[in-house]
């Protein structure tokens, strides 16, 4: 195959592992980035995306990093 090395997955889960965590796009960085900067609303994120399985997490997390952010300051 053209000399490209070939990486084994295990399954599914770790090919979708893997094209997360080397993809160019990472979304959920800029949504972080907008909600930060207070120019989106989580309720017009919601709105938006309301297919996204993803998003809840996303908004955890980042209220969980805000809570770390807050104590340590």
């Amino acid at each position: 195959m053209n000399g490209a090395k070939q990486t084994p997955f295990k399954d599914f889960k770790a090919i979708g592992d893997f094209l997360k965590a080397h993809r160019v796009l990472k979304w959920e960085d800029d949504i972080a980035r907008l909600l930060d900067e207070q120019r989106i609303s989580t309720e017009e994120l919601k709105e938006a995306m309301p297919r996204s399985g993803e998003l809840a997490g996303l908004l955890a997390s980042i209220g969980r990093r805000k809570k770390r952010v807050a104590k340590a300051g």
